[in-house]
């Protein structure tokens, strides 16, 4: 196991110890109830295994509502809310010896709030979050704190790793889903997000399977693969492909400043397979190719998603 993976899967346990704490008081704020909970896993050893830039993430999320999920219907806005906390490490391809013009070492810490709703038969979310970039996540001491433990020599490129800044950042969806048949659904979308980093995307997905069709999605800020926020659907498997293009306008991550020549013009595409049981326990993984983010970047990357929500 490559020793990113080891300090992103350190760093995911802590963020989704960090998250459950702080989204189980806000029940006492109103009377919602937990319709659900989500997280998605990425990094790149999961994918094509080189453990270079856009290497590692985790996203959990915590979902209130005034009853319970019982498949997509017309929400009003807010009548769902979803408490969100994200982590992500973005590191050159070479974390000794980085070649010149290869991005920086950079790590995100965000916590944020968003709601699902529905009218007319088109899905929207729209939320907002608070974003940490830079040493003052602590992240860098996660990787240098496991390569300590397994003697392995200590990233240099922690030295040099973008700054601390903190940004507000907004983003929004609006998806609408149509039916081609029982369990099948083609869902197109645009989206945005402004704040360290500013896009905006065009895509869809296509999905097969109750087991996601039936769920509140929602859709991972690196890969754009989409993660369940309610268990739903009968046991089986289930299925989604995807894409999307998107403008970027600029990045926190890729500042002119530091010599970077952005490529504002971004491409994904990605694959995925749930399986659920009768149980309740369920499995997904994921596989998304994301095109060059900098002039300086040789080629794309593909970065692998995992979740376990397992029963013993």
């Amino acid at each position: 196991m490559r020793l990113s993976l080891v300090s992103t899967l350190v760093a995911a346990f802590t963020l989704g110890a960090v998250a459950t704490q702080a989204a189980e008081p806000v029940k006492l704020l109103d009377d919602r109830i937990k319709i659900g909970k989500g997280r998605s896993f990425n990094n790149d050893v999961l994918g094509d295994g080189k453990d270079r830039w856009r290497t590692g993430s985790y996203t959990t999320s915590r979902v209130y509502g005034y009853s319970e999920w019982d498949g997509p219907s017309d929400r009003a806005f807010g009548d769902i809310i979803e408490f969100r906390v994200r982590g992500e490490i973005i590191a050159p391809a070479d974390l000794v010896r980085p070649e010149a013009g290869d991005r920086r070492w950079a790590s995100s810490l965000s916590f944020g709030a968003h709601t699902h709703f529905a009218k007319d038969q088109v899905e929207y979310s729209l939320g907002t979050d608070l974003v940490l970039i830079g040493p003052q996540t602590g992240l860098a001491g996660v990787q240098r704190f496991i390569h300590e433990i397994v003697d392995a020599p200590i990233a240099t490129v922690l030295d040099d790793q973008v700054d601390n800044a903190i940004y507000l950042a907004a983003s929004g969806e609006a998806a609408r889903p149509i039916s081609l048949g029982s369990s099948a659904v083609l869902r197109p979308f645009v989206g945005f997000r402004a704040g360290e980093e500013t896009f905006a995307r065009i895509g869809a997905d296509f999905i097969i399977g109750s087991g996601m069709t039936e769920a509140l999605l929602i859709r991972d800020v690196t890969t754009g693969q989409l993660y369940r926020g309610t268990k739903a659907g009968d046991a089986g498997m289930s299925y989604v492909l995807g894409a999307d293009y998107g403008y970027v306008a600029d990045s926190a991550f890729l500042s002119a400043d530091d010599g970077y020549d952005l490529t504002h013009d971004r491409l994904r595409v990605r694959a995925g397979a749930l399986w659920q049981s009768e149980g309740g326990a369920s499995v997904f993984y994921g596989a998304t190719y994301l095109s060059e983010e900098f002039s300086a970047q040789s080629e794309g990357q593909v970065v692998g998603t995992l979740r376990l929500d397992l029963k013993f």
